[in-house]
């Protein structure tokens, strides 16, 4: 099993760092000789020739797929810059509720007891982020030859397939999905959360005056996207595979929500990330009334950064980086992605 301390033996073969931005591109891992199950004993193979083995320990090494992907490479693009507070577009911690006159890696590390250095384009711990898939960056994590991947799934233990650490500690930086958002019209006429049940039977046709869920007295008009949305998973795992009664399809999110708008009576399903939070429509899950950055809003899920064991000091400094309110403005370029930061 491979060892969790920062050293050169942890990892194995690194695609090649882009830069001391420390972003990485076009990698893949190879497939484990059954197809199957990680392999932890071989290195993984690299579909070019710009394998480099790591030879020092101040990088750490995240692989991810897809917008979180595109996330954590724009902000390690920021934190190997460690600009000072106050440099536009990069660390403006007042404007997030930050009080430091550090420079933004700096900050973050020093939380985690790192010394920082207080040098441009010299961070505490260089970040270097990879485009590659959940499956292939499990492998990677579990054989040691990465520091952090990128996971979506509900259940890790299934994705490691048994080859999970006795403890591993998987820090929650976003959620992924969809949420459900309603005319402005509506709230301003009463209408108040609802629980899932709610929307579900809204959704099935069993339910067409929103009067039935405490709004006004108005029939009910639901839209939702091309034939592809709402997606497999909120299909499937939110409105359990039924048959869906629908008023209207419109393909872009942008045209949903316009119509939503324009509209006194409409519901709709959107991009969890590309949606005004005054018109997200909030459930009541458990007692509690959630939005899409919570846990418990059932069309949104989980995405992880997971380390092989308790996260360490560097690991959890870049992460507590993508859970802060200065992140948000990455998430915000991701329509389906919404970052946890409150």
């Amino acid at each position: 099993m491979p060892s969790r301390q920062l050293s050169t033996t942890r990892r194995g073969a690194l695609a090649a760092v882009t830069g001391v931005l420390g972003s990485l591109a076009g990698c893949s891992s190879s497939r484990s000789d059954d197809g199957d199950r990680p392999d932890t004993t071989r290195q993984t193979t690299r579909s070019t020739d710009t394998t480099a083995r790591r030879a020092e320990d101040d990088l750490l090494v995240v692989h991810a797929d897809g917008s979180l992907y595109r996330v954590v490479r724009d902000l390690a693009g920021v934190w190997n810059r460690n600009p000072v507070p106050g440099t536009p577009g990069y660390w403006t911690p007042g404007d997030h509720d930050i009080d430091t006159d550090a420079r933004l890696a700096d900050y973050f590390a020093s939380h985690r007891g790192l010394a920082p250095t207080g040098d441009s384009g010299r961070p505490p711990v260089r970040v270097a982020a990879a485009p590659v898939a959940e499956e292939p960056a499990s492998r990677d994590l579990v054989a040691g030859r990465i520091d952090l991947a990128g996971v979506g799934s509900e259940s890790l233990d299934e994705l490691f397939r048994g080859e999970a650490p006795s403890q591993y500690e998987p820090g929650v930086v976003a959620r992924h999905g969809s949420c459900f958002a309603v005319s402005p019209a509506l709230l301003e006429d009463g209408l108040g959360p609802l629980t899932p049940d709610e929307v579900r039977s809204i959704y099935a046709g069993e339910v067409g005056n929103w009067r039935a869920v405490g709004g006004p007295d108005r029939d009910i008009y639901v839209l939702t996207g091309a034939d592809v949305t709402p997606s497999r998973q909120i299909r499937r795992g939110f409105f359990g595979g039924v048959e869906l009664s629908l008023d209207r399809r419109l393909s872009r999110p942008e045209h949903r929500l316009d119509a939503v708008r324009d509209r006194r009576d409409a519901i709709t399903d959107l991009p969890a990330g590309g949606t005004d939070p005054e018109w997200t429509l909030p459930l009541v899950v458990d007692g509690r009334t959630v939005g899409p950055r919570d846990a418990p809003y059932p069309t949104t899920y989980a995405q992880r950064l997971v380390a092989w064991g308790r996260l360490e000091p560097a690991e959890a400094a870049f992460v507590d980086a993508l859970q802060s309110r200065h992140a948000r403005a990455f998430f915000d370029s991701e329509d389906w992605l919404v970052g946890v930061a409150d």
